[in-house]
């Protein structure tokens, strides 16, 4: 929570528990003095009214507290571009024994399934997701698998799926193993909290050796038949190839997304980043490249079209409702407001 709500609200709480002892000491002693007994005479309707003011009157010395404060603290010196690397170092998702526990298992999960569809599969098994492209964050790690399986190995799509599902099962008993659109999820608790490993199963298109394209096999729901999309492995993974400036903003959006809780999942906000920088190349300047993404988002954000840079006929921004975008767009646009006023704020966004 940030300090400008969090301060108010710490306010309201104590004011408004010193109004209300402020109240009880006062009728305690009038009654004490009159011979009468105190919780039955208790006047609660006072309780309340003085634990309202004193709740206002906390609000309002909250704020004024953080205003102070926020003060005091602008008037120090501010390397904005120095903190940002700060802020990158403590959400960096490569740093904490979970992240070594994570990928020894992923690792593992690997190796089995080599030696278990060797001669069934197109290729080996791929790190995949945001570990696999340097864009995880330690609030949100979790460890993806690309399974390419050869064009000849199974008769259906969804019979591969079930496949490397039901041998998942037999292999890790104990473990929460499930199916999930695309992918099979396995959750492994651990002394390090619970690991997640996704897996997503794909059969060659041609010669995946070559052009790097597989079919996808997506579960369907209660209104939702069964469908297939198709993906290219060499174009998602090239995507933040040697664009190491573009990777930390998109850490940085993350960050700022899942500080706020906003519903806009990761693939969309890369996409929609990576285009920022498609318009503009990116500075040597960490703190200039997120002021301008953030800028970008806050005009784009509500209404932009994004595709899938491995599937044309996938759009990703579909599955972004209206309301999200548009909180996240309001918040952007007040954050870029009180940063142009002081460059300070940036600590607020980003604690650390």
């Amino acid at each position: 929570m940030k300090k400008e709500i969090k301060y108010p609200l710490n306010g309201l709480a104590l004011g408004a528990l010193a109004g209300i002892f402020y109240s009880m000491l006062e009728q305690y002693l009038g009654l004490k003095e009159k011979g009468l007994p105190f919780w039955d005479n208790l006047d609660r309707q006072k309780l309340i009214k003085y634990g309202a003011i004193g709740g206002g009157l906390g609000l309002v010395a909250g704020y004024g507290y953080y205003k102070w404060e926020f003060y005091k603290e602008s008037q120090k010196p501010f390397e904005s571009n120095a903190y940002t690397k700060s802020v990158l170092r403590e959400y960096s998702g490569q740093s904490n024994s979970g992240s070594v526990l994570g990928k020894k298992i992923r690792n593992e999960i690997k190796d089995f399934i080599s030696e278990t569809y060797d001669g069934r599969l197109a290729g080996k098994p791929l790190n995949w997701g945001s570990t696999a492209r340097g864009t995880a964050i330690n609030s949100n790690c979790d460890y993806d698998l690309l399974v390419p399986f050869s064009k000849r190995s199974f008769g259906t799509l969804e019979e591969m799926h079930s496949n490397l599902y039901d041998t998942l099962r037999q292999k890790y008993r104990g473990v929460n193993i499930r199916k999930q659109g695309r992918s099979i999820g396995l959750t492994f608790n651990t002394n390090t909290g619970e690991i997640h490993i996704d897996i997503v199963p794909g059969r060659e298109i041609r010669n995946y050796s070559l052009n790097g394209k597989l079919n996808l096999y997506v579960k369907g729901g209660l209104l939702k038949v069964p469908s297939r999309i198709k993906t290219s492995v060499n174009s998602l993974r090239e995507m933040t190839v040697n664009r190491p400036k573009e990777r930390e903003v998109v850490k940085l959006m993350k960050v700022y997304r899942d500080r706020y809780g906003f519903n806009v999942n990761s693939t969309f906000l890369q996409h929609l980043v990576l285009e920022a920088f498609d318009k503009k190349t990116a500075t040597f300047s960490t703190a200039d490249n997120l002021m301008y993404v953030m800028a970008y988002l806050a005009d784009k954000l509500t209404y932009a079209r994004i595709v899938d840079r491995g599937n044309s006929n996938n759009v990703i921004s579909g599955k972004v409702d209206d309301y999200s975008r548009n909180l996240m767009t309001n918040q952007l646009v007040s954050d870029l407001n009180k940063l142009d006023q002081n460059k300070h704020y940036l600590k607020q966004i980003f604690p650390i």
